[in-house]
Formats: C-alpha cells, sequence, structure tokens
C-alpha cells in the first residue's frame, strides 16, 4: 500500500505486496523471510531484486551483519527509469500478469515494464522520512491527548512536509467530484479516488464515507461517475446542522445515511448508540465478507485508533484525512498501513 502525505489530507491505495515487504524489513533492520524471498527472486532485474540478491548472497557466506540495515547505495539512482511502450513480453509472458497478481487486481491492465519502472520508483523513495538521530519523527509532533490544544498542534504541519511524501502515484487519480469546492471530496490531490474507470466496470462495488457534515458531493460523484451499482453507506455521529439541514434527507438521493461515528472497542462500548466499530458496522448492514472498493475517512482524530481494524477487512482503496501528528499512533499508523502492503 502506497502512502502519500501532505498538510493534512493522505491518499492511500493498495500498491504491491512485495515492495512494501523489503522496505518493512530494511526499516525494522532484519532479515526477509524465506517465503518474501521467494516472491522477490523473480524481480531480480528491479531495484528490489538487487536488494534481495545482496541479502542472499551475504546469508550464503553467514555473514553476521546480514540483520543490519542494508546500505541504501544498494538501491542505486534514485532516478525512475523512462516506461518504454508495451508491446508485450518478449518471453511470450502474459504482459499483464504481474501487476495483476500484486495489485490485488487493481492495476490489472499495466504492463510489466510500467509496473517494475512504478515499483522501481516506490522502493527509491524509502525510508520517506526525516531521520537526524536525535528527533526522528518526533519534531513537530504532539501528544495523543492535544486534540483541540491549538498551542500544543501549531506545528503538526511541519511534521507532514518532513514526513511520508507521497510515494506511488496513480496515473489516473481523480477528485471526486471534480467541479465542487466544498470539503467533502477534499480538495488534496492525494484524496483523490484511484482510476474511478476501474471501478465503473464492476458488476458491483460497495463504498463507505465517513464523517459527512451533510455534505453530499462525494456521493453524488460516485453514483453519477462510476455508477448506480455502487453500494453507498454514509456514517456520522452527529445528523444535522444549521448549513445543511438534516443530513438523511441530504444523501438520500445517492447514499444510505446511519446515525453513528467509528470509535475504538472501548468507545463503541461506553457510549454504544454515538458510536460503533467497523467490525460491528459491517455486521449490522449484513457486510461481513464483502469488499470495501472504497473507504473514505475524515473522522477528526478517530483515524489513530481505529486504523489496525482497517486492515481485518478486504478494503481496496483508502482515502483518510489524518488530523495533527500525534505520537506514537501517527508512527505506528505509517508504518502500519505501509507494512501491511
Amino acid at each position: 500500500m502506497g502512502v502519500g502525505a501532505g498538510a493534512g489530507d493522505r491518499f492511500l491505495i493498495p500498491v504491491t505486496q512485495d515492495v512494501a515487504q523489503v522496505q518493512s524489513d530494511r526499516r525494522r533492520a532484519r532479515v526477509p523471510s524465506a517465503r518474501h524471498l521467494d516472491v522477490l527472486r523473480r524481480g531480480r532485474g528491479s531495484v528490489v531484486g538487487a536488494v534481495i540478491a545482496r541479502v542472499d548472497d551475504r546469508r550464503g557466506r553467514g555473514d553476521p551483519s546480514v540483520r543490519r540495515r542494508p546500505d541504501r547505495s544498494a538501491l542505486g539512482a534514485r532516478r525512475s527509469p523512462p516506461l518504454p511502450p508495451s508491446a508485450g513480453r518478449a518471453d511470450g509472458r502474459d504482459d499483464f500478469a504481474l501487476s495483476r497478481s500484486q495489485s490485488f487486481e487493481n492495476f490489472a491492465d499495466t504492463p510489466y515494464s510500467h509496473w517494475k519502472a512504478l515499483q522501481t520508483h516506490h522502493a527509491a523513495s524509502f525510508p520517506n522520512h526525516y531521520d537526524d538521530g536525535k528527533q526522528t519523527l518526533t519534531k513537530y509532533s504532539n501528544g495523543v491527548r492535544d486534540k483541540g490544544r491549538a498551542e500544543q498542534l501549531r506545528h503538526s504541519h511541519r511534521w507532514y512536509g518532513r514526513n511520508f511524501q507521497e510515494e506511488f502515484v496513480c496515473p489516473l487519480a481523480r477528485r471526486l467530484s471534480s467541479d465542487s469546492t466544498a470539503d467533502g471530496p477534499k480538495w488534496s490531490p492525494r484524496q483523490k479516488v484511484c482510476d474511478p474507470y476501474r471501478k465503473a466496470k464492476q458488476k458491483d462495488c460497495l463504498v463507505y464515507s465517513v464523517g459527512s457534515n451533510g455534505k453530499a458531493e462525494f456521493e453524488k460523484a460516485v453514483i453519477e461517475e462510476i455508477g448506480l451499482h455502487c453500494e453507498m453507506h454514509t456514517f456520522d455521529h452527529v445528523d444535522k446542522n444549521k448549513r445543511n439541514g438534516d443530513f438523511a434527507t441530504a444523501l438520500r438521493p445517492y447514499s444510505t445515511f446511519h446515525h453513528w461515528g467509528f470509535a475504538d472497542e472501548e468507545a463503541a462500548r461506553k457510549m454504544p448508540t454515538k458510536y460503533k466499530t467497523l467490525r460491528g458496522t459491517m455486521d449490522e448492514l449484513g457486510h461481513v465478507g464483502r469488499t470495501i472498493d472504497i473507504f473514505k475517512i475524515d473522522c477528526e482524530w478517530c483515524e489513530w485508533f481505529t486504523w489496525r481494524k482497517w486492515l481485518t477487512v478486504d478494503m481496496r482503496q483508502i482515502l483518510v484525512e489524518t488530523h495533527n501528528a500525534p505520537m506514537p499512533n501517527a508512527r505506528d499508523f505509517f508504518f502500519g498501513l505501509h507494512d501491511a502492503g
């Protein structure tokens, strides 16, 4: 899963299984498992393959330093190679098999050469955070109890300027809707829907939109630009306000509104009429076992306490707006989503 960070909005989307694992292993200063090595050896001609081949050679020699973080020089130049036009694999193999298998079919029509170039670019961006050996990921951060405390939060934007820049660019990402300046669809280019035309080709789709404030621009665009086959559900623990009126009424042409927010197990247990967990929501709506094609969430800090549960569900795209940088939650959030692949 590629992770992009900017001043407030994030765009997360499944990218590859193998590159994410290599980067996770390098960050944690450990040797990739035999299972991951088997998967990754297929890419020896790429940057990732070079790293794995080097680990293999050192392991074979019994080099005790194999557990140290590999030297970054193994990644070679940071420039991504050009993208040659694809005319099919010279060996006659399926030109799209690799991208299809490694992206959970999200990029099923991406040719081999383009996919390997995207992986190379993705790997070269690691570790993707500033490390001065002293204040790694802590400078400009804040505490988990600082929500609403302006003085403690005023430098959060600088934290995002130093850490977790966009690693993977979806070629045909689109902001839904494209003609709105409202907060619903988000303004940041990192909170666009990746290749919505792919979703339009599906037989069905399921979309969760968490955090509404009575705005229907995103839901309207999904139905109009992706299709009526998308089943839309919108969640908010507030159901009306002066500006947008009754949320259910505003959303009714496009989405089913549910008057509860998302929270962790403790908050959901204490305030069951106001919050539910993701799993509890899917169980109540009869969605257990289904794929959530787009999961868009703007829940004012709940992301820092609920993200692990997202990984227990089959989600194909996650669009999340993060708020400030509470530690260690922000660190664990970005590393955890990245390592999940």
